[in-house]
């Protein structure tokens, strides 16, 4: 009995299975059949369905591969108050001052390459380059008699 009752069910699927893809193909056709607009809204809302779907199953990959953070207990202590009211200045001034830092790390890394890449194309221009010839091959003479010359038409 279980047996027919799973064979039903199976041929039952197979039937709702062959009715959704025949549903499918006649809103396709529908859809070809139909004015530029009507096509543009379609695009648009596949598109949309399709970027979610992408950015839905990158995240589920990320989530999957990235660790996860370990959760530590972190004590927080009391902020301690400045005092006197140019604190926005220094802060300001702090600021500024890393932004200097790091504009001179990049600059410095920057130069570095260039003088590599200079160093590198000179190198290059300077190096001497070598031909080597084989005697027989660089004195090649025809030795068979040469071809008559054929009148074109």
């Amino acid at each position: 009995m279980l047996w027919r009752l799973s064979v039903f069910v199976k041929i039952r699927m197979a039937v709702d299975l062959e009715k959704a893809i025949e549903a499918t193909k006649r809103r396709l056709r529908r859809i070809q059949r139909a004015d530029k607009k009507t096509k543009k809204r379609y695009l648009i809302g596949f598109s949309f369905i399709a970027m979610i779907l992408v950015i839905g199953l990158w995240f589920f990959y990320l989530n999957l591969t990235l660790p996860k953070p370990q959760r530590s207990e972190v004590t927080f202590s009391p902020a301690v108050e400045n005092k006197g009211s140019d604190s926005f200045f220094k802060t300001l001034g702090q600021g500024f001052k890393n932004i200097g830092q790091d504009l001179k790390q990049q600059f410095m890394k920057f130069k570095e390459e260039i003088v590599q890449g200079f160093d590198f194309v000179s190198k290059e221009i300077k190096r001497t380059k070598e031909f080597t010839l084989e005697g027989e091959e660089a004195d090649f003479v025809f030795e068979e008699e040469p071809l008559p010359p054929t009148p074109l038409p």
